[in-house]
Protein backbone atom coordinates (compact mmCIF):
# COMPACT_ATOMS: atom_id res chain seq x y z
CA UNK A 1 0.00 0.00 0.00
CA UNK A 2 2.42 2.15 0.67
CA UNK A 3 4.75 2.02 -2.76
CA UNK A 4 0.91 2.45 -4.59
CA UNK A 5 0.49 5.64 -2.23
CA UNK A 6 4.62 6.70 -3.22
CA UNK A 7 3.71 6.08 -6.68
CA UNK A 8 0.88 8.12 -7.44
CA UNK A 9 2.46 11.28 -5.56
CA UNK A 10 5.42 10.64 -7.37
CA UNK A 11 3.16 10.74 -10.38
CA UNK A 12 1.74 13.81 -9.32
CA UNK A 13 4.45 15.72 -9.16
CA UNK A 14 5.47 14.62 -12.69
CA UNK A 15 2.39 16.18 -13.67
CA UNK A 16 3.98 19.38 -13.61
CA UNK A 17 5.43 18.95 -17.07
CA UNK A 18 2.53 19.15 -18.15
CA UNK A 19 1.47 22.48 -16.19
CA UNK A 20 0.44 23.82 -13.11
CA UNK A 21 -2.46 21.48 -11.52
CA UNK A 22 -4.28 20.73 -8.33
CA UNK A 23 -3.13 17.52 -8.60
CA UNK A 24 0.81 19.03 -8.26
CA UNK A 25 -0.18 21.89 -5.95
CA UNK A 26 -2.03 19.21 -3.52
CA UNK A 27 1.55 16.98 -3.10
CA UNK A 28 3.19 20.58 -2.98
CA UNK A 29 1.09 21.50 0.29
CA UNK A 30 1.26 17.93 1.62
CA UNK A 31 4.93 17.60 1.34
CA UNK A 32 5.38 21.18 3.12
CA UNK A 33 3.03 20.21 5.84
CA UNK A 34 4.41 16.91 6.73
CA UNK A 35 8.28 18.22 6.04
CA UNK A 36 7.08 21.33 8.96
CA UNK A 37 5.19 19.17 10.86
CA UNK A 38 8.04 16.77 11.21
CA UNK A 39 10.54 19.20 11.86
CA UNK A 40 8.44 20.90 14.46
CA UNK A 41 8.13 17.93 16.47
CA UNK A 42 11.73 16.55 16.18
CA UNK A 43 13.44 19.82 17.08
CA UNK A 44 10.74 19.67 19.86
CA UNK A 45 12.29 16.53 21.31
CA UNK A 46 15.67 16.37 20.33
CA UNK A 47 16.17 20.28 21.32
CA UNK A 48 13.79 20.81 24.17
CA UNK A 49 13.20 17.96 25.53
CA UNK A 50 16.12 15.81 25.43
CA UNK A 51 18.83 18.96 25.82
CA UNK A 52 17.04 21.48 27.98
CA UNK A 53 13.44 19.70 29.65
CA UNK A 54 15.38 16.05 30.98
CA UNK A 55 18.80 17.90 32.09
CA UNK A 56 17.16 20.15 33.83
CA UNK A 57 14.29 18.38 35.71
CA UNK A 58 15.97 14.86 36.05
CA UNK A 59 19.63 15.11 35.76
CA UNK A 60 19.98 18.72 38.13
CA UNK A 61 21.93 19.94 35.60
CA UNK A 62 21.09 23.58 36.32
CA UNK A 63 23.81 25.09 33.64
CA UNK A 64 21.43 24.32 30.68
CA UNK A 65 19.65 27.09 32.00
CA UNK A 66 21.72 29.64 30.22
CA UNK A 67 21.97 28.35 26.95
CA UNK A 68 17.48 27.69 27.21
CA UNK A 69 17.42 31.41 27.98
CA UNK A 70 19.36 32.11 25.07
CA UNK A 71 17.21 29.72 22.77
CA UNK A 72 13.86 31.48 24.57
CA UNK A 73 14.78 34.95 23.53
CA UNK A 74 14.53 34.36 20.08
CA UNK A 75 10.73 35.00 20.80
CA UNK A 76 10.59 38.29 21.02
CA UNK A 77 11.53 38.38 17.43
CA UNK A 78 7.63 38.58 17.72
CA UNK A 79 7.81 41.94 19.79
CA UNK A 80 7.76 45.23 18.14
CA UNK A 81 9.77 47.00 21.38
CA UNK A 82 11.84 43.81 22.44
CA UNK A 83 12.73 42.74 19.30
CA UNK A 84 16.48 43.45 19.55
CA UNK A 85 17.03 41.16 22.33
CA UNK A 86 16.54 38.26 19.69
CA UNK A 87 19.61 39.74 17.95
CA UNK A 88 21.63 38.54 20.80
CA UNK A 89 21.46 34.41 20.64
CA UNK A 90 21.49 35.00 16.71
CA UNK A 91 24.89 36.55 17.34
CA UNK A 92 25.95 33.35 19.56
CA UNK A 93 25.07 31.04 17.18
CA UNK A 94 26.80 32.29 14.05
CA UNK A 95 29.80 33.33 16.49
CA UNK A 96 30.36 29.76 17.86
CA UNK A 97 29.12 28.73 14.17
CA UNK A 98 31.58 30.69 12.34
CA UNK A 99 34.44 29.46 14.83
CA UNK A 100 33.83 26.00 14.95
CA UNK A 101 33.66 25.78 10.87
CA UNK A 102 36.30 27.75 9.68
CA UNK A 103 39.07 25.24 10.80
CA UNK A 104 37.91 22.17 9.65
CA UNK A 105 36.68 24.29 6.32
CA UNK A 106 40.77 25.42 6.15
CA UNK A 107 41.73 21.90 6.37
CA UNK A 108 39.28 20.33 3.69
CA UNK A 109 38.82 23.03 1.20
CA UNK A 110 42.16 24.22 1.03
CA UNK A 111 45.16 22.42 2.44
CA UNK A 112 44.02 18.98 1.61
CA UNK A 113 43.36 20.55 -2.08
CA UNK A 114 46.72 21.70 -2.33
CA UNK A 115 48.22 18.66 -0.55
CA UNK A 116 46.28 16.87 -3.61
CA UNK A 117 47.05 18.91 -6.69
CA UNK A 118 51.23 18.44 -4.93
CA UNK A 119 52.08 14.99 -6.51
CA UNK A 120 55.18 13.70 -6.96
CA UNK A 121 54.98 12.19 -10.56
CA UNK A 122 57.53 9.87 -10.22
CA UNK A 123 56.77 6.17 -10.51
CA UNK A 124 52.92 6.88 -12.12
CA UNK A 125 51.61 5.82 -15.46
CA UNK A 126 51.05 7.88 -18.42
CA UNK A 127 47.04 7.92 -17.71
CA UNK A 128 47.91 9.17 -13.89
CA UNK A 129 50.04 12.00 -15.07
CA UNK A 130 47.54 13.53 -17.66
CA UNK A 131 44.78 13.04 -14.71
CA UNK A 132 46.84 15.44 -12.51
CA UNK A 133 47.68 17.55 -15.01
CA UNK A 134 43.60 18.02 -15.95
CA UNK A 135 42.97 18.26 -12.21
CA UNK A 136 45.79 20.81 -11.81
CA UNK A 137 44.55 23.44 -14.77
CA UNK A 138 40.82 22.91 -13.80
CA UNK A 139 42.32 24.36 -10.36
CA UNK A 140 44.04 27.02 -11.57
CA UNK A 141 41.70 28.25 -14.58
CA UNK A 142 38.82 28.18 -12.10
CA UNK A 143 40.52 29.97 -9.62
CA UNK A 144 41.52 32.76 -11.73
CA UNK A 145 38.17 33.23 -13.11
CA UNK A 146 37.16 34.44 -9.50
CA UNK A 147 40.38 36.53 -9.22
CA UNK A 148 38.17 39.62 -10.43
CA UNK A 149 40.84 41.96 -9.45
CA UNK A 150 42.67 40.35 -12.34
CA UNK A 151 42.42 42.31 -15.76
CA UNK A 152 40.53 40.51 -18.44
CA UNK A 153 41.69 42.66 -21.41
CA UNK A 154 43.83 40.49 -23.19
CA UNK A 155 43.21 37.38 -25.27
CA UNK A 156 45.32 35.49 -23.19
CA UNK A 157 43.41 36.15 -20.25
CA UNK A 158 40.30 35.82 -21.55
CA UNK A 159 41.16 31.72 -22.71
CA UNK A 160 42.09 31.29 -18.94
CA UNK A 161 39.25 32.52 -17.80
CA UNK A 162 37.44 30.51 -20.27
CA UNK A 163 38.75 27.41 -19.51
CA UNK A 164 37.50 28.00 -15.77
CA UNK A 165 34.12 28.29 -16.92
CA UNK A 166 34.24 25.18 -18.86
CA UNK A 167 35.45 23.23 -16.06
CA UNK A 168 32.82 24.69 -13.76
CA UNK A 169 30.52 23.63 -16.62
CA UNK A 170 32.00 20.29 -16.47
CA UNK A 171 31.53 19.74 -12.85
CA UNK A 172 27.90 21.23 -12.53
CA UNK A 173 26.86 19.43 -15.42
CA UNK A 174 27.93 15.44 -13.52
CA UNK A 175 26.16 16.32 -10.13
CA UNK A 176 22.80 17.54 -11.81
CA UNK A 177 23.25 14.23 -14.22
CA UNK A 178 24.48 12.63 -11.07
CA UNK A 179 21.53 13.88 -9.01
CA UNK A 180 18.90 13.29 -12.11
CA UNK A 181 20.27 9.60 -13.01
CA UNK A 182 19.84 9.25 -8.73
CA UNK A 183 16.05 10.09 -8.87
CA UNK A 184 15.71 8.05 -11.72
CA UNK A 185 16.81 5.26 -10.20
CA UNK A 186 14.48 6.16 -7.00
CA UNK A 187 11.18 5.75 -9.63
CA UNK A 188 12.09 3.17 -11.65
CA UNK A 189 12.50 1.05 -8.17
CA UNK A 190 9.05 2.29 -6.92
CA UNK A 191 8.08 1.49 -10.06
CA UNK A 192 9.23 -2.21 -10.36
CA UNK A 193 7.68 -2.32 -6.68
CA UNK A 194 4.22 -1.19 -8.06
CA UNK A 195 3.99 -3.76 -10.76
CA UNK A 196 5.34 -6.37 -8.60
CA UNK A 197 2.70 -6.07 -6.22
CA UNK A 198 -0.14 -5.66 -9.17
CA UNK A 199 1.61 -9.14 -10.60
CA UNK A 200 0.89 -11.32 -6.89
CA UNK A 201 -2.46 -10.08 -6.65
CA UNK A 202 -3.38 -11.76 -9.78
Amino acid sequence: MVEIITLILMLFVLSFLMGDNPFFKFTERLIVGISAGYGFLKLFDDGFIKKFWIPLVQEGQYWVIIPGLLGMMFFFTFSKKWNFLAKYPLAFLLGTGVGLEIGPRIETSILRQINATAVNFSGMSAGQVINYIIILVALLTTMYYFLFVLRRDRPAEKLIANIGIFFMMLGFGASFGYTIMGRISLLIEVINIFFEKITSIF
